[in-house]
């Protein structure tokens, strides 16, 4: 991760921010986070949100005055000194990419932060206490996405949306007899077919064919999917193009073009 902001050097001028891409701070108040990096006077700031269990995760232990004193990676369970994990947001002055070797795979976590605190050179935890979710698995892609619908979190992209909505992006076909509970979400160029059931959340993606009599709950389709006559559908994710045959039940299941596998085990 920091080899990577390295390579970016010299298109930066000043203090400058990094979040990872797996990572989802949705209403983190980054002013607020730069005005207490400031403050401090911090060569790194690190945001920091509470888990309940920190095993899986990169601990970061602090003093009262939020300096960061220690870096303890997936401690046991059970164990940890500090329920206060790396978020994945940074804040960061620009003297410090001095200190990342060149053409090297180097991590943040690993690497530039715990040369930082042995060198003596002052690194924050900026506690953030928002909606967070590492969205590294296709477990947490799934709640994510449940979670935007539900309104749990806010969304740039849909700020008017409610948690019952049908939100339509675009044009569709879609039979008069169709039911729909939201909240739901369909992207242009579908074809809903006479007396289907969609319950939601869902996400129903651009140019797909749900056929007559097809029950959809708690589903993910992406671009293109075809689902049969009189199939079911829950708790699903369904990849572009794939294809469901008639009278089909499907649950707690990832579909690809190449693989199926259990959705949560």
């Amino acid at each position: 991760t920091a080899g990577a902001v390295k390579n970016a050097e010299a298109y930066l001028d000043d203090t400058f921010l990094v979040l990872n891409g797996d990572n989802i701070l949705t209403n983190m108040d980054l002013h607020d986070m730069l005005a207490f990096h400031r403050d401090k006077k911090a060569k790194a700031t690190i945001s920091l949100t509470r888990v309940d269990d920190p095993s899986s995760f990169g601990v970061v232990e602090t003093n009262e005055n939020q300096l960061v004193s220690r870096f303890i990676e997936k401690p046991p369970r059970g164990e940890a000194t500090s329920n206060w994990i790396n978020a994945g947001g940074y804040i960061l002055e620009l003297e410090v990419l001095k200190q990342i070797p060149p053409g090297q795979h180097y991590m943040f976590e690993k690497g530039l932060f715990p040369h930082l605190l042995e060198t003596g050179q002052p690194v924050y935890g900026y506690t953030y206490k928002g909606y967070w979710l590492d969205m590294g698995t296709p477990q947490k892609y799934f709640t994510f996405n449940m979670d935007l619908l539900l309104s749990k979190t806010k969304s740039p992209l849909f700020q008017e949306f409610k948690s019952n909505s049908i939100y339509f992006v675009g044009d569709s076909d879609v039979n008069p007899t169709t039911k729909i509970t939201g909240p739901v979400i369909i992207d242009r160029g579908c074809k809903i077919g006479a007396g289907v059931c969609i319950t939601g959340p869902a996400v129903i993606g651009k140019d797909c064919i749900i056929e007559e009599g097809a029950s959809l709950e708690r589903v993910i389709l992406w671009d293109k999917v075809k689902v049969g006559r009189h199939s079911q559908l829950k708790t699903c994710i369904i990849s572009s193009d794939t294809v469901i045959e008639d009278n089909k039940n499907i649950q707690n299941i990832v579909i690809t073009l190449s693989n199926t596998l259990p959705l949560f085990a």
